[in-house]
């Protein structure tokens, strides 16, 4: 089977988004054949991010991933259930907490902190600063953000204040930096969809901004999360040991197969150091591809279809999600 050529929609810089003009035909083309061909995944290049932003948020979440857990935890806010500051899922966290206790205290040597600590995968996630960040925020207050129903949605952004400790606030401000130009790269991408999709560029707007009659100055319509992803080193001592040391049934999957539950996913990608990326392997991201076009490309159709996606230099890979 011939490996899929994932499109790329070149934006040209977003000039046309900021014009209040249709996105480009090429883009347009190039997405409808993601969705109809791709599982809906596609790259994009000309989307206007600036590389020393993408620079400035890696290195600030390296210092920060690079601390124990221990200090880490400072910055968990509930479990999970508002998706706002560091997070581990609730497998990964058993995995830690066994491997933390069978060590006793005699951690391995390895350059990656929590390599040594048994972490298979950590996020830090915040939500839009215009609402949810306690300095930088520019809305005023109002029932839709603010009420305890709002609050679940806008929880406040995590790593602001001087008990989480200074790499998490400025992880924090880098993420609330980065995170205007990532959502008006997520709003183009809503256009192009639209457009590919044969309905006005427009159409999707007004989900994620509208002046509504029911909150007029509420103008905020989504709860849009940036969220750093790391997934550290796996030493080789641990693969294969299973759930009498760890307490698990076996060693978690990092991620394993599911549908993104928002309405769009972007992703800036690092190239995986342990696979071969002249292969097309880099990034781990693998995608499901339809079966028709399993069949098109001289596969089994009733073959599972799973393919990696690869990690292009400077382009950014978008996912249309379930929502």
């Amino acid at each position: 089977m011939r490996p899929p050529r994932f499109r790329t929609a070149h934006l040209e810089g977003l000039r046309w988004y900021v014009a209040g003009q249709p996105p480009p035909a090429a883009a347009v083309a190039a997405v409808r054949d993601a969705c109809l061909n791709n599982g809906g995944v596609w790259h994009i290049s000309g989307h206007g991010v600036d590389e020393a932003v993408h620079a400035r948020l890696l290195a600030a979440s390296r210092r920060f991933f690079d601390q124990p857990a221990a200090v880490k935890s400072a910055c968990a806010v509930g479990d999970m259930d508002r998706s706002r500051g560091w997070e581990m899922y609730p497998q990964h966290m058993r995995y830690h907490q066994a491997t933390m206790a069978a060590a006793g205290g005699k951690l391995p040597p390895h350059p990656e902190q929590s390599a040594r600590e048994g972490i298979l995968c950590e996020r830090f996630v915040c939500g839009p600063p215009s609402v949810c960040s306690t300095s930088t925020r520019t809305l005023p207050p109002h029932p839709f953000y603010d009420s305890e129903w709002g609050r679940v949605f806008y929880e406040r952004n995590a790593g602001q204040s001087a008990e989480q400790g200074d790499e998490a606030r400025l992880l924090q401000l880098e993420m609330e930096a980065a995170y205007p130009e990532l959502e008006q790269v997520s709003r183009a991408c809503l256009q192009t969809i639209a457009a590919a999709l044969g309905a006005p560029h427009t159409a999707f707007d007004e989900l994620v901004t509208s002046h509504s009659s029911a909150h007029p100055d509420a103008p905020l319509r989504h709860h849009s999360r940036l969220q750093v992803n790391n997934y550290p080193s796996q030493l080789p001592d641990r693969r294969g040991l299973g759930g009498a040391r760890y307490g698990v049934a076996a060693v978690p999957i990092r991620a394993s197969r599911h549908f993104d539950t928002s309405l769009l996913t972007v992703l800036a990608r690092q190239p995986a150091t342990d696979l071969d990326a002249a292969a097309g392997s880099s990034g781990a991201l693998e995608v499901q591809l339809p079966e028709g076009h399993r069949r098109m490309q001289g596969g089994d159709p009733r073959a599972d279809g799973w393919t990696c996606v690869p990690a292009r230099k400077g382009e950014l890979t978008v996912g249309a999600g379930r929502l």
